[in-house]
């Protein structure tokens, strides 16, 4: 198979457990977007989303109808100004649910 090499080309394997903040690359570095620097920095990146990649850990609970799920990450907001490492927004995210038989979820 052969893919694609450019940088912002790549895959992501998420570990059960874990959230990663993400930009859309892609989007961010598209040609066809107007105003659009070639030379983007991390205090340009500021005016973009962040994506939140969550891939949840799901344990039996007690009761076999449900599991419960968690996730954690953190996200570092670098402003691409500040060179103070102790200066910079850290953010620890945690995610979780409550499996349900009855509920739903989305399909294993």
């Amino acid at each position: 198979m052969t893919l694609p090499s450019y940088a912002f080309n790549f895959y992501l394997d998420l570990i059960a457990g874990h959230i990663i903040p993400m930009q859309n690359a892609t989007d961010i570095g598209s040609v066809h977007m107007p105003g659009v620097q070639k030379n983007i920095t991390t205090e340009f990146l500021q005016d973009h989303p962040v994506e939140l990649h969550i891939m949840p850990s799901c344990i039996k609970d007690t009761d076999p109808n449900t599991e419960d799920c968690h996730a954690k990450g953190r996200y570092i907001n670098d402003d691409g100004l500040t060179t103070d490492l102790t200066q910079r927004h850290n953010y620890d995210i945690a995610f979780n649910f409550n499996k349900s038989a009855t509920a739903g979820a989305a399909p294993d």
